[in-house]
């Protein structure tokens, strides 16, 4: 039994399951603790959840290490879903901080999880990032398990390429098993306001099924589930159509840094240091 804990436990912590730092922990034991469903109400709370794309592997590493030196402590998604819900209190004046990945960036693999990696390695801090991964892969419709591992998430199309490179089908099931939270994006950046409403649909519904195969295929049981508003944009219609889905919290690229149980479905975001290769 005792055993069966610790491995417990060991899974938890590389999930990053509602993790708080060891530092502030520490610092407000008291004040992190869980409510019972019958409390009142939850209030809002305060964390950066920071967003990037395109990534370098030496600012970004430069940028976490600085909020770890000025003393902000890594928060996961599951940690925000749970303020949200009320069961958990990030404490006032704890320096809260997330990391999201946008759009499926091959960077995001090959130089952010290797920085995320080696601060784990160097300082012993595990930082949780939610990637809101693209799922448009080549060989759809054919079943997400028919489509082979080296398959991109996303392909430019159109007259505007811009030349980014995206991560595979194999290497999002990589990041998901070694503790990076998958969120939907939709299937290919689509701006969800210039849809009809079967459109808006297609896009909402197939990309939730294909995020969910890529947890099967990981082996990994999913959380929570989020999703991000491709280039931000969003009406009620579409905050309702992610509402019906069954979704715990929702972001946007509002620039705040205060989360209301209210607002839970569009959550802001804060830009972080990118690379030159910029944004979709």
């Amino acid at each position: 039994m005792v055993e069966d804990r610790a491995m417990r436990a060991q899974t938890l912590a590389r999930r990053g399951f509602l993790r708080l730092s060891a530092g502030l922990v520490a610092s407000a034991a008291t004040a992190l603790s869980t409510r019972q469903a019958s409390a009142a109400a939850p209030g809002p709370f305060q964390a950066q959840i920071r967003m990037y794309h395109e990534i370098d592997y030496s600012m970004f590493k430069a940028e976490l290490l600085g909020l770890l030196d000025a003393g902000f402590q890594p928060i996961s998604v599951e940690t925000i879903v749970a303020a949200l819900n009320g069961t958990v209190l990030v404490p006032a004046g704890s320096n809260a901080f997330h990391i999201t990945w946008d759009d499926s960036r091959l960077s995001q693999y090959t130089d952010g999880w290797r920085a995320i990696k080696d601060i784990q390695q160097e300082r012993g801090v595990f930082i949780p990032v939610t990637a809101f991964m693209l799922t448009m892969f080549d060989h759809l419709p054919a079943s997400l398990d028919q489509v082979p591992n080296t398959t991109p998430c996303y392909t430019e199309l159109g007259p505007a390429l811009v030349h980014h490179k995206y991560f595979t089908k194999g290497q999002a099931i990589e990041l998901i098993r070694n503790g990076v939270h998958a969120g939907s994006h939709t299937v290919d950046h689509a701006d969800l306001p210039r849809l009809s409403i079967g459109g808006i649909d297609a896009q909402l519904v197939t990309a939730e099924q294909r995020i969910q195969g890529l947890w099967d295929a990981a082996g990994v049981e999913r959380p929570v589930r989020v999703f991000a508003y491709p280039y931000g944009d969003f009406n009620s219609s579409i905050v309702a159509a992610v509402q019906s889905l069954g979704y715990d919290a929702a972001f946007s690229t509002i620039g705040t840094t205060v989360h209301s149980p209210r607002d839970r479905f569009i959550l802001g975001r804060v830009g972080s240091v990118e690379s030159s290769a910029g944004l979709i």
